[in-house]
């Protein structure tokens, strides 16, 4: 018995595509299908192709496929910037919103917001580098005040029990050059470090507010002044030395200022 097969070609007969199509009709039908099917298909651009026809392309199949993200040129800023914008990065800078429990400077977060625009960032990756940041920066202000703090420790041990005055006299020169509030505030509580102290006490002693600060400084570093414990050292040593001095001749004055002099080499002794 013949069939519609009969007239074809060997080779056709033999193909497995038309295995299964067993009349005219059947093969008519598959072929409108698959017309149908390659009429909505998307074809990919080939070796050869320009960049409107690969543009067309992906238009095609971002239309196809609404949720798909090609990977774009790096080198075309309006296909990154799309890209960007995928991952949810704002419009605009000022797009960006700080997290709740940070608030930095408001110039600190404008430059922040151009920089992180132009890095294409989403408003979550901008809120993870701000806390970042933040976290950065306390850290760094808490070992930065520990390190003053230290400084200002070992100054009051170098100066001993004269350090009230130094630092008397280095706020005197603060008034005396009317110095900007800010470094004023800084040596009143506590957050200039012990360098600055150190200048502005010579600074003090150079311009003469050692005179107005400090009584009985005028003639020069006497027992009334109060001395650092070198200073104290030495004048303990001095008297000692010297052997015609009062203090050996019993002299309660001369007694008293060794006294007073080995109190203020050891401030522990106050």
């Amino acid at each position: 018995m013949s069939t519609w097969k009969d007239e074809l070609p060997d080779d056709l007969k033999a193909s497995p595509a038309l295995k299964d199509i067993t009349d005219v009709k059947t093969l008519a039908k598959t072929y409108v299908d698959q017309q149908v099917f390659l009429g909505s298909s998307l074809r990919l651009p080939g070796p050869d192709a320009g960049d409107d026809d690969r543009k067309a392309f992906h238009t095609k199949l971002l239309e196809k496929v609404p949720g798909l993200i090609p990977t774009p040129n790096p080198d075309d800023p309006e296909l990154m910037g799309a890209l960007f914008r995928k991952f949810g990065q704002p419009e605009k800078p000022d797009g960006y919103t700080l997290p709740k429990d940070v608030e930095p400077p408001e110039e600190d977060v404008k430059a922040l917001r151009e920089i992180a625009h132009k890095a294409g960032l989403s408003n979550k990756q901008f809120q993870h580098m701000v806390k970042e940041l933040h976290s950065i920066n306390a850290t760094s202000q808490q070992l930065q005040e520990i390190e003053t703090q230290n400084g200002i420790k070992n100054l009051r041990n170098e100066w001993g029990i004269a350090f009230e005055d130094r630092l008397s006299l280095a706020q005197k020169a603060l008034v005396v050059t009317k110095a900007p509030q800010t470094l004023v505030d800084a040596v009143k509580d506590g957050t200039a470090g012990p360098d600055t102290i150190k200048w502005l006490h010579g600074l003090a002693k150079q311009i003469g507010a050692e005179g107005i600060n400090m009584a009985g400084a005028e003639g020069g570093a006497s027992v009334n002044a109060r001395l650092t414990p070198i200073e104290a050292r030495a004048q303990i040593q001095e008297m000692l030395n010297n052997h015609d001095h009062p203090y050996w001749k019993g002299d309660m004055d001369a007694r008293n200022k060794m006294v007073e002099l080995h109190r203020m080499a050891d401030p522990s002794l106050v």
